[in-house]
């Protein structure tokens, strides 16, 4: 597996650790980053932040890579790591229907060991009402964010 390592002096500042990737798969994240636009984690054992994507900054403006998990709930940040071992330990995708900032997303937390890589791809979406449920895990720690202020009925 290939070990995470600091690529610049931002990251090193910062206390987070930036990955560096095979070009190949650096092409695939940029994709994913710019192109699409996802919001998308790289996640090593333990919910360690590798890479986080802009498209998180639609959801939650806090989530930087210099912020890392200082951008989200301790509950949202712990369940996480939970979930990143779990993917990691079963080598299968573990999906999860998650609020965050009021924003229902399902995530879906893929193990990279097909690239050699010790790290979860956690990349989220919109989830919707008729999306397929098997096997998909509900968050225990939902951030609500705005609609936190809401009452049962106005819900």
């Amino acid at each position: 597996m290939t070990t995470p390592t600091n690529n610049t002096t931002d990251h090193i500042k910062a206390g987070v650790a930036a990955m560096t990737l095979e070009p190949a798969v650096e092409c695939l994240w940029q994709s994913l980053a710019a192109d699409a636009a996802v919001p998308a984690m790289l996640l090593g054992p333990g919910a360690r932040l590798l890479r986080i994507t802009d498209g998180w900054k639609r959801i939650n403006p806090e989530a930087t890579h210099a912020r890392g998990p200082a951008a989200f709930s301790a509950g949202f940040w712990s369940e996480r790591s939970a979930f990143v071992d779990r993917a990691l330990a079963g080598a299968a995708p573990v999906r999860l229907i998650e609020m965050v900032r009021g924003v229902l997303l399902q995530t879906t937390f893929r193990p990279c060991s097909a690239i050699a890589i010790d790290a979860v791809l956690a990349t989220s979406r919109l989830a919707t009402a008729d999306g397929d449920k098997t096997d998909v895990i509900v968050s225990e720690h939902p951030d609500m964010g705005r609609l936190g202020d809401l009452t049962e009925r106005e819900l």
